[in-house]
């Protein structure tokens, strides 16, 4: 299984720039590109849409993605989040 990356609107877009550049073969799509939610989209809704289609969400929000986190650990979603400073409850998956 390849994965896939979404960075949310916290991330700087040229992080995907430097990681396609270095590893071709990733999937790595932003925020309001084609096929992603619309920038803006709440938090829940990026959750349900990265479990959907079997994406990461690659994130720096650090102000209303922990609480919206928190509640996703307590239900049966198997959504994947990678970030480096969101504190408090963190919830990463494994297939």
């Amino acid at each position: 299984m390849t994965l896939k990356y979404l960075l949310d609107e916290n991330v700087d877009p040229t992080y995907k720039t430097q990681l396609t550049r270095l590893n071709p073969d990733i999937i790595v799509w932003v925020v309001g590109e084609p096929n992603t939610p619309l920038r803006g989209t709440l938090d829940p809704q990026i959750l349900l849409w990265c479990e959907e289609y079997d994406f990461v969400l690659v994130t720096n929000n650090r102000t209303s993605m922990p609480v919206n986190l928190c509640l996703d650990v307590t239900s049966s979603s198997k959504t994947t989040v990678v970030s480096n400073k969101v504190k408090g409850c963190i919830k990463a998956t494994h297939p």
